[in-house]
């Protein structure tokens, strides 16, 4: 029974860690994009439009027919100019701000809020990719809970290590 009880803590520790390094990999990997997304060339922008839309999103499901789902989606637009050449982007960040729009929901507050955050005329500064000047973002998400993300999938990734380390040593 004792041995039964140790390989089930033993496949434990071991999904603990594959997913402890997942987790901390993908946070690391955000964390660093968000890095190089704030080391962009800036220019002056200025919003043209933001506001709350109902939008009809098929799942991502390759291969498969998936229903239209109905999302609640900040739609916001911004002017800037770089080298003489104007663009528009339409991305606020590296995250898509949605909620799910089913039925008679309305727009969630929080949407709402964001939206009014960026009102027609306001200026914005506009990071822009080099060489790719049409790629573009006002935001980055450089907040703490995506660094500690990566901190705490380490921390179960070294705590699985150590379970796996005394049951076979």
């Amino acid at each position: 029974m004792a041995d039964r009880k140790v390989t089930w803590l033993s496949y434990a520790a071991a999904l603990s860690l594959g997913l402890a390094l997942i987790a901390g990999g993908f946070g690391a990997f955000v964390y660093s994009l968000e890095r190089r997304v704030a080391a962009f060339p800036t220019v002056p922008g200025r919003i043209i439009a933001s506001e709350v839309v109902r939008r009809g999103m098929h799942d991502s499901n390759p291969g498969k027919s998936s229903p239209v789902r109905q999302r609640w989606v900040l739609d916001a637009r911004y002017a800037y100019r770089v080298d003489g050449r104007d663009y528009v982007g339409t991305r606020l960040s590296s995250r898509v701000l949605m909620a799910s729009a089913e039925g008679d929901t309305p727009a969630p507050d929080w949407l709402r809020a964001r939206a009014a955050d960026y009102p027609p005329g306001r200026e914005v500064i506009v990071r822009y990719r080099p060489g790719q000047p049409d790629d573009a973002v006002i935001e980055i998400d450089m907040s703490a809970s995506r660094l500690l993300f990566s901190i705490a999938g380490g921390a179960l990734a070294l705590a699985a290590l150590l379970a796996i380390a005394r049951r076979f040593v």
